[in-house]
């Protein structure tokens, strides 16, 4: 027989875990992106974002993510209807931050996001300082940038391939691609006394597919 009385009671609240997010406050963070949402650096920027903040002791992060697919779908109806849709989703929800990933998102909140975005800090995320383009139109929080080394992208590929002879840089239409293409001209001129350049931009992509089967031996396709 054991004396029941020698154990200490317990509340029944002691007996459900305490969830420690409840301690903290919520932030809010809308993530922009101008183009389809399986692109894969978009998701590696995701998902290192995310896991940054993930291990913040002072708040608990909700994420919301926009891929509006500008590129695809280039009318001015769309993007009308799609302001729209955000205002409606976004005008009762207190945001915190706007994460505008590449100019474009920045671009596009300016000329058509509603003023209930328009009151949101914007941070700017773009891939190189060269693809920033025209000075803000938009004030922002802060602007973060990496560096697209396509250089030594080309270095390292020639030197796994010696015997090139031939780089076809592929690349295409839109103001970005162009930006890229500058970019990689700009880049690629301490090679051109070792190889021979050709711009593959902006072809349809029937065009493209054939003349990338047809390349002569001892090429390389640099695919932007």
């Amino acid at each position: 027989h054991r004396d029941l009385h020698s154990f200490p009671t317990r509340r029944s609240s002691d007996l459900i875990p305490r969830d420690a997010s409840a301690t903290v406050p919520t932030k809010r963070i809308l993530i922009l992106f101008p183009y389809e949402s399986n692109i894969p650096g978009f998701l590696n920027f995701d998902a290192s974002f995310r896991s940054a903040l993930a291990v913040s002791s002072e708040y608990q992060f909700e994420f919301f993510v926009e891929c509006m697919d500008l590129t695809r779908f280039p009318d001015e109806r769309y993007y009308d209807k799609l302001m729209e849709l955000y205002h409606e989703k976004y005008s009762n929800l207190r945001l915190d931050l706007i994460v505008a990933n590449l100019r474009p998102s920045l671009d596009f909140l300016e000329r058509y996001g509603p003023e209930s975005l328009r009151q949101v800090p914007v941070i700017l995320s773009e891939q190189d300082p060269r693809l920033l383009g025209a000075p803000l139109e938009v004030p922002v929080a802060a602007v973060v940038t990496d560096v697209l080394d396509l250089e030594g992208t080309l270095a390292l590929a020639m030197r796994l391939h010696p015997d090139v002879r031939n780089v076809f840089v592929v690349s295409g239409a839109s103001r970005f691609d162009r930006s890229l293409e500058e970019m990689a001209r700009e880049q690629f001129r301490n090679f051109e006394s070792q190889v021979d350049f050709h711009y593959l931009s902006g072809l349809p992509m029937d065009e493209l597919t054939q003349r990338a089967s047809q390349l002569p031996q001892h090429s390389l396709l640099f695919y932007m």
